[in-house]
């Protein structure tokens, strides 16, 4: 590098001035290689120069002089908002009104052919040799991917601090919940620490597909996974392939983990002998479709309904608006129903912002109950 420096300083400046009249044989040439519009008015708003990439932005070479090209070369202005810019309202034009220099201007552009783009550009007074205002020069780019990208930005920011609002309020319901039931202050703590798994586990697989929903069968898979480690011999699923929603994945996964969890504690999973049998199909609905879920118990001890309402009615009315469960405490174990009213999507990205999910639990000491 220091060799470069010491061979830079021993070139002549003649030699250095014959290699930019070379490559730039005008001022034309060299403002053409710009990688930025650049356009001149003179002092009463005629276009008197511009460069290539300024054309380009534009969309069109328009003709030097012409009174429909004062101020700007662009067919039309808008501000941000939306809202016209008259050429005499235009930064060049305010900058020859006043001499003073207009910077950072985000404008939007209409070009020949009807598209827009966003541009920011910078103007500068151009003066004579006395100090007097002749004219204006104009240095603008386009910035059109960087505002959508803010765009998009915000727009994000926004869902994130929704959800995280929404997964404090979840947090506090479980809190609560989990400490009108608990019957000991390990017992609350076995229950919140669950809860709170299980909405981890539902968010998990949420990221893993950039927030664009998870198939039914992996989020029973998961959410079930925990109460049953032998879960390949004695739960079994099957169904077709359904992708649901985020708020379905939240509110199904608490829904599917207080399942998993009773039947563990009470039901077919804490007999060494019992199994559950988890199955789903898909029944049309004009544009959607129901999912019908059953859910199985069997081999495990005699389960009664509860005393109080409790898991069900108030998980579906808050958390699974769309739908329906029906209990039945058989000799054999529990059965439970589950009719969701689905409307049909693929595995992309939804926008599920608004979804408010509530969890509640089963009532301390017995199966759920309805």
């Amino acid at each position: 590098m220091a060799s470069l420096h010491a061979r830079a300083r021993s070139v002549p400046v003649s030699v250095i001035s014959r290699a930019v009249e070379k490559n730039f044989s005008s001022a034309d040439g060299l403002l053409d290689r710009l990688p930025v519009g650049l356009s001149i008015c003179n002092i009463d708003g005629t276009l008197v120069q511009y460069n290539q990439r300024a054309a380009a932005l534009w969309g069109h070479a328009p003709s030097l002089g012409a009174a429909e090209n004062r101020f700007c070369g662009a067919q039309k202005a808008y501000r941000l908002d939306g809202t016209p810019v008259e050429h005499d309202e235009s930064p060049m034009a305010l900058l020859l009104q006043t001499g003073v220099p207009q910077h950072d201007r985000e404008l939007v552009i209409e070009r020949a052919d009807g598209t827009r783009i966003t541009i920011l550009a910078n103007l500068d007074p151009l003066l004579d040799d006395d100090g007097n205002l002749v004219g204006g020069v104009s240095c603008f780019q386009d910035i059109t991917e960087r505002k959508r990208a803010e765009a998009e930005k915000t727009v994000l920011l926004r869902e994130l601090a929704h959800r995280v609002n929404n997964t404090f309020a979840v947090i506090f319901a479980i809190t609560q919940q989990s400490l009108r039931t608990a019957a000991s202050p390990q017992a609350f703590a076995e229950s919140f620490t669950g809860r709170l798994q299980a909405l981890a586990r539902a968010h998990n697989l949420l990221l893993a597909r950039d927030w664009g929903g998870a198939s039914l069968s992996e989020l029973a898979s998961t959410q079930l996974a925990v109460s049953c480690p032998e879960m390949n011999e004695r739960v079994k699923l099957e169904g077709p392939l359904v992708m649901l929603s985020p708020a379905e994945v939240v509110g199904l996964g608490a829904l599917l983990h207080e399942l998993g969890a009773n039947a563990r504690k009470y039901g077919a999973l804490s007999a060494d002998t019992g199994k559950v049998d988890v199955t789903w199909k898909i029944r049309p609905n004009g544009s959607g479709e129901f999912i019908d879920i059953n859910w199985v118990e069997s081999g495990g001890p005699p389960v009664s309904p509860p005393s109080q309402r409790g898991l069900g009615s108030r998980l579906i009315e808050r958390g699974l608006a769309n739908a329906k469960v029906d209990w039945c405490f058989e000799t054999d174990g529990l059965l439970c129903t589950i009719e969701l009213k689905h409307e049909r999507r693929n595995a992309g990205r939804e926008d599920d912002s608004d979804a408010e999910v509530y969890v509640e639990p089963a009532s301390s000491g017995t199966h759920p109950g309805h």
